[in-house]
């Protein structure tokens, strides 16, 4: 196949500007973006064609704090439309790795910037250099007012797998799992091309032999570290325009592409693909730099319970809302978010900024909130440690009612202490020595829907029963036995006891610590900071020592410490009463180099494909070791293909869940900010920990995560088996989930409290989550957002604890400009249909 003059080229200048990575956030605002802009605009003035496209609100706000003339600038050529806003979002983010809410406040904020500052509302999602990209994401674009989305490092994938798989369309509608679609261009090229006359045409040929396309959207200039188009490469395309029949080549936006596709051809020609788009390399993002995912994990749970309280304190005590720190807070965290942060590939002195700046300002902004409306909420200041006659709070923060382990600190001359609820009725209590100090541990049953308990903290004049056992070496509770190796330390069994029946695998052993050579063979080269290279492997299975650490009333726990080389693991197993999980932590003082961390769970039964969790939904994905499979999975409904033996580690969200091929059993391996896992053969796999060297070998020598380092210290890592009866779905995997990750918010007072309990929001069916409670950006109205984190339609009541008149469906930037549904109120109950996987933005007028 060939071109010719009845083609088109749509040229279009970008220069890819990462916000940090081999450079701190200072060399990009006041070099990279300010040299990149400089050159360009002074390029418009001189080729007034050239079209440029720039994405980012966090640059854009940087260019506007520090250099306000050269944002005027950028303003005018915006107006004259030479400079196309593109992307909507606050920072070119990891799509994998970003939190439910962190996902839309990265449209919220970067779309409200744009609309502010330039009066604009972008169209074309823009993640050129993000590393594989969730199937819920589609759902968010729609319903941000985002119509397009462009994308170009699945390019890699071809180039880096031994053998290539590649994507099969650069054209085509990417729809989500609740029918949300946008029409989207995997660029045949890079983001930042040179313009020669043979990558236009290969690129050109690709889209007529894929698509039968002949419309070529070329994106040229340097970038990562900016740059922009060049005069060279706009004297090059000059001439190509003078060349005999060679397309026609024209400077022109993304939006005029995404038009001239959807008018150029039919929709029903455009192949619909149902499914993540998963990278087939940098696989190794989802683990490297712990200490960073962890805090992103962290400040996304504290915005949201800093809005959620203050929102109740805004309504039902008529205390203010902190809407400027709190918007403050969430930009700083999206700014976190940015890929090659997030993705841990970034240099040490990115995230040592990051750790003094941005973490403590984030930090300090939600502890404040958070205190101010607890103070507000129960009319007391909030101590430190609790002794006799102490008040206690507990607060869930999510949207049903649950039952969890609660941890507060004593005094340590109060040891003879156990909680009781309002009624001074005791309620099971253990002393816990944590090392640093001794904690109160108690079970707080029942607590409301986001909402509140109060226990008291009283003297200890019962005897407390126990239904758990310890011995040498087992523990037991009312649901499961656990028999530990003495030996090697690792679990021989785990018998289910109500339901009959024994989950791993009696030829092997569970919770193993697997220690993975992970080296490129031209390393330093190879990119091993981003990328996987399983070598040998070493299974953990001797001991330095194994001990009963705790034997109930509540808690029972053997811990078991193990060295290899200059690293140290201690293994903490525990059972709980009145919980059906079994709990695991892991404190690894880390100093390998080239070696990543995982543990392995087999299990006595295989399936063909694994149930992940990922924002706003799940994904089912075929086990990689598989050559082939008679089976049909269901989210999405699809077969095996050949590119799912590339998928030997994925990204998930707090759960992985494997269940038996009739579905009436299954195992879910649960966690909080960890996002590597595997499933082959029978074993259950959760990465935990990588060190590779960072960067590129002409950067000074650094490595990730070494407990060496005093900013990073011990790694502390805590994941649960949920072992079920029935499917994912009857077991209700995904609450679960939530709960185990999910801290609840302790409050200690002195004061005595008239209220017992308290629910402030009720959702029902009890399935559905809540992600925020806030008040709207734009006014005063509230806003409330839930999700269906099932495949299946359910019709909702929402009951909230203030007058209700006039309520609305809205769409995710809680305008009203792309829905606006109003919907029923019947009794102080709204009343809504929620499909599957379904995500609902919900506003009350205020």
């Amino acid at each position: 196949m060939s071109v010719n003059s009845e083609d088109k080229v749509i040229l279009l200048g970008h220069a890819h500007i990462d916000l940090a990575w081999l450079w701190t956030k200072d060399e990009t605002i006041h070099l990279v973006s300010l040299g990149t802009f400089n050159y360009t605009l002074e390029l418009m003035n001189n080729f007034p064609f050239l079209k440029f496209a720039q994405g980012s609100a966090q640059i854009y706000k940087w260019i506007e704090q520090h250099y306000p003339e050269v944002f005027r600038k950028i303003s005018e050529k915006v107006k004259s439309g030479q400079w196309e806003v593109v992307g909507g979002t606050w920072s070119e983010f990891s799509p994998n790795l970003t939190g439910e809410e962190t996902l839309v406040r990265q449209y919220l904020y970067g779309k409200l910037y744009f609309k502010e500052k330039f009066g604009v509302d972008v169209k074309i999602a823009w993640l050129p250099d993000s590393f594989g990209f969730p199937w819920t994401l589609p759902q968010i674009l729609k319903k941000s007012g985002i119509d397009y989305f462009l994308t170009s490092k699945l390019n890699w994938q071809v180039e880096r797998m031994k053998k290539p798989i590649p994507f099969p369309y650069h054209i085509f509608l990417w729809e989500a799992p609740d029918g949300s679609r946008v029409l989207s261009y995997f660029t045949p090229g890079g983001y930042n091309e040179l313009i020669k006359k043979e990558s236009i045409v290969s690129q050109l040929i690709r889209l007529k032999e894929k698509h039968g396309v002949n419309i070529l959207l070329f994106l040229f200039g340097y970038g990562d570290h900016g740059g922009g188009p060049a005069k060279h490469m706009i004297n090059e395309a000059l001439r190509l325009q003078k060349t005999k029949d060679f397309p026609r080549v024209l400077f022109d936006s993304a939006l005029f592409y995404f038009k001239e596709l959807t008018s150029s051809i039919p929709k029903e020609k455009i192949e619909t693909y149902r499914d993540e788009l998963y990278l087939k390399t940098h696989r190794g993002t989802f683990t490297t730099e712990s200490r960073i995912k962890k805090a992103i994990a962290a400040l996304e749970e504290d915005l949201c319970n800093a809005e959620k309280l203050s929102t109740i304190c805004c309504m039902l005590y008529d205390e203010s809302y902190p809407k400027e720190e709190i918007k403050k807070a969430w930009e700083s965290l999206l700014y976190i978010t940015t890929h090659d942060i997030a993705d841990g590939t970034s240099i040490q002195d990115v995230y040592d900024e990051i750790f003094l700046q941005e973490y403590p300002e984030v930090k300090k902004i939600t502890n404040e909130a958070i205190s101010k409306a607890l103070s507000k909420m129960f009319s007391a200041s909030r101590e430190e440690v609790a002794r006799e006659g102490s008040t206690i709070v507990v607060l869930n923060t999510l949207s049903w009612p649950i039952s969890k382990i609660v941890s507060i600190p004593i005094e340590t001359k109060e040891l003879n202490l156990q909680v009781c609820n309002i009624d001074g009725k005791a309620v099971k209590t253990q002393i816990v020595n944590e090392g640093n100090g001794h904690s109160l541990v108690f079970l707080a049953e029942d607590l409301p829907s986001l909402g509140f308990k109060v226990f008291k903290v009283c003297h200890a004049k019962t005897f407390q029963d126990s239904k758990l056992k310890t011995g040498k070496w087992f523990l037991e509770n009312e649901f499961f036995k656990v028999t530990i190796d003495p030996e090697s330390g690792l679990i021989l069994s785990i018998f289910d006891k109500k339901n009959n029946f024994e989950i791993l695998d009696s030829t092997k052993r569970g919770n193993v610590l697997q220690l993975y050579e992970d080296i490129p063979p031209n390393a330093p080269r190879g990119e091993p900071a981003w990328n996987l290279y399983y070598g040998n492997k070493v299974e953990l299975n001797k001991i330095s020592s194994i001990e009963i650490a705790s034997s109930g009333p509540l808690v029972a726990t053997i811990r078991v410490t193990r060295k290899y080389e200059s690293s140290t693991f201690v293994q903490e197993i525990s059972l709980h009463e009145g919980l059906p999980m079994i709990n695991f932590k892991v404190k690894v003082n880390w100093n390998e180099k080239y070696k990543t961390l995982k543990v392995s769970f087999p299990l006595s039964f295989v399936n063909d494909y694994a149930t992940y969790g990922i924002q706003f939904g799940a994904i089912q994905r075929f086990r990689h070791d598989l050559e082939g499979s008679n089976m049909e999975i269901k989210l999405p409904r699809r077969r095996w293909e050949e590119a799912d033996v590339a998928k030997f580690e994925v990204p998930a969200h707090r759960y992985t869940n494997v269940d038996n091929k009739d579905e009436s059993y299954g195992v879910a391996l649960i966690v909080k900010d960890k996002y590597g896992f595997s499933y082959e053969k029978n074993e259950l796999k959760l990465t935990l920990l990588r060190s590779p060297r960072r960067g590129y070998p002409q950067q000074p020598e650094q490595w990730v995560d070494q407990s060496s380092d005093p900013t990073v210290g011990e790694h502390i890592i805590s994941y649960s088996l949920y072992p079920h009866k029935g499917s994912w779905k009857t077991a209700r995997v995904p609450n679960v989930a939530y709960e185990q990750t999910k801290d609840q918010i302790v409050f200690i007072s002195e004061a005595s409290l008239s209220l017992r309990e308290k629910s402030f929001i009720t959702i029902l069916p009890s399935q559905l989550v809540l992600t925020t409670l806030k008040v709207s950006e734009t006014n005063n109205d509230i806003i409330a957002r839930v999700y269906n984190p099932y495949d299946e339609e359910v019709q909702a009541e929402l009951m909230v604890p203030f007058e209700v008149k006039n309520v609305s469906e809205v769409d995710l930037l809680e305008s009203g400009d792309f829905i606006n549904k109003p919907l029923k109120v019947e009794n102080g109950k709204i009343k809504f249909n929620m499909g599957s996987f379904e995500i609902k933005t919900i506003r009350f007028y205020i």
